[in-house]
């Protein structure tokens, strides 16, 4: 096989002859909180549109006309791990080779840990999507297979950096994840601005990041929600760096990853051993990723508006998550807790 390439199923639907399994990596289930703010930024789905209007609407009325923070409002993708995992394989199924499937939570590894006790689902790795800020923009690390026995403890040093960003402690945990050998650590859509800097500022946070940090790091993403110009100077990027790519299907509704990682490997500790120490990765890219992504998004986003009612979520003043909908029909209780007072 080829050290490094990526493939079009559109113009080469064969699987190459050596390929005994396909690698769904970086996919979300209802244990991952999406920040509401940044869906109505980039969805042009009149649903969530007409609805994130009704709920602003609903909560001044029932807040003494206070305006709802979206930043502190969040909702949860619609499947989850066993629904989310059976997406994933059921997809590498259809290719006819044997599924891996990483399943990377925002800053949450309960997915992997509660698959791992049930049948069937002992080769489901521990993985997370940690969120990482730098600088006054942040970017998203897949962190693949941890291990049980640290995973919780791990997964509390990185939400400390999360939440209280220290150089130093970024560069410790960096090491310390570098120096875990059954582990894989990869840079997220790296040229993602989510916090909206612009591409110049954000582009030199990057480098900044990939010069103190880029030792540690083990692949760059090729991310199956980001246009292909993106990917492709992310193909750029991990050619300088000296960097292996990989794929990251970026999953978050019903609709499986729209690339994969096709590799010899017949186990997930193989694989990151392929694309770690070996420097090989094959990404394939499906069918739906030549489908426009603003129709992708929205059909993200109305499966959530679908179900509003368990999805959306508000943070409260005490830093604990409450539904969103009784917020926005008048709960004294609730209303109370956010430190207003509601009226009708």
């Amino acid at each position: 096989m080829s050290r490094l390439r990526f493939q079009f199923w559109w113009q080469d639907a064969s699987t190459p002859s050596w390929a005994q399994s396909a690698v769904s990596l970086h996919s979300h289930t209802s244990h991952s909180e999406e920040g509401l703010d940044i869906i109505l930024q980039h969805t042009d789905c009149a649903v969530v549109r007409t609805l994130a209007r009704w709920v602003a609407g609903r909560y001044a009325k029932h807040n003494g006309g206070a305006t709802l923070d979206w930043s502190r409002a969040f909702w949860t993708p619609p499947l989850d791990p066993a629904a989310a995992l059976a997406v994933e394989r059921g997809q590498i199924a259809g290719l006819q080779l044997h599924p891996l499937v990483s399943l990377t939570d925002h800053d949450n590894c309960d997915a992997g840990l509660r698959l791992q006790g049930q049948r069937g689902c002992t080769d489901v790795p521990i993985s997370v999507e940690w969120t990482v800020p730098f600088g006054r923009t942040m970017f998203h690390l897949g962190v693949h297979n941890l291990p049980r026995n640290a995973a919780r403890s791990l997964m509390v040093e990185m939400a400390d950096y999360t939440a209280s960003p220290q150089p130093a402690r970024l560069a410790s945990l960096l090491d310390h994840l570098n120096g875990l050998p059954e582990a894989l650590v990869v840079l997220n859509h790296p040229l993602y601005d989510e916090l909206r800097l612009g591409p110049a500022h954000h582009g030199l946070l990057l480098g900044e990041f990939l010069t103190r940090h880029g030792g540690s790091l083990h692949a760059l993403e090729l991310n199956g929600l980001r246009p292909w110009p993106e990917n492709e100077t992310v193909l750029r990027m991990a050619a300088d760096l000296g960097l292996p790519y990989v794929s990251g299907g970026d999953r978050h509704g019903s609709e499986p990853s729209a690339n994969l990682n096709l590799t010899a490997a017949r186990s997930f500790p193989e694989f990151i051993e392929e694309v770690r120490f070996r420097r090989r990765s094959h990404v394939l890219f499906l069918p739906q990723y030549r489908r426009p992504l603003a129709r992708r998004q929205a059909r993200a986003g109305c499966e959530v508006a679908a179900r509003w009612t368990e999805r959306l979520h508000y943070r409260l003043a005490s830093g604990a998550a409450a539904p969103l909908l009784p917020l926005v029909s008048g709960s004294g209780t609730l209303n109370h807790a956010l430190g207003v007072r509601g009226h009708s």
